[in-house]
């Protein structure tokens, strides 16, 4: 199972977040002015994007090798539990902040008169 997630998970998210945010600066610096609720909604994302980042780094280099080496029991292996637990406190974190995006969003429903970009991923 970690290998399933670390494979194309953090890859997609690295590449991914960064070009939401450029879509989302985008839009700020078109439309922040007429709608207060934009510059928000970026300040709510970026610090989502930086914990998402800290946090797939931690999950990468302590949390997934400590339980790989349990699975294989190594000599020595042990899970680091104040670990675990500031990982699912982090993702609850996670889960509040996407909670704080849905509804300045609409649940991330664009209105009739957003502009339609190209999102055809490169």
């Amino acid at each position: 199972m970690i290998d399933h997630i670390v494979s194309p998970h953090p890859s997609c998210l690295c590449r991914e977040l960064p070009r939401l945010e450029d879509l989302l600066i985008q839009v700020v610096e078109a439309h922040g002015d007429g709608h207060s609720w934009l510059a928000p909604t970026l300040e709510v994302f970026q610090t989502l994007k930086l914990d998402l980042s800290t946090h797939m780094v931690s999950e990468e280099e302590r949390i997934f090798p400590s339980i790989r080496a349990l699975k294989e029991e190594a000599s020595g292996a042990f899970l680091d539990e104040n670990g675990v637990d500031k990982m699912i406190r982090e993702h609850d974190d996670s889960r509040v902040a996407l909670d704080r995006l849905r509804e300045p969003t609409n649940d991330y429903v664009p209105s009739q008169r957003a502009h339609a970009p190209n999102f055809v991923r490169p």
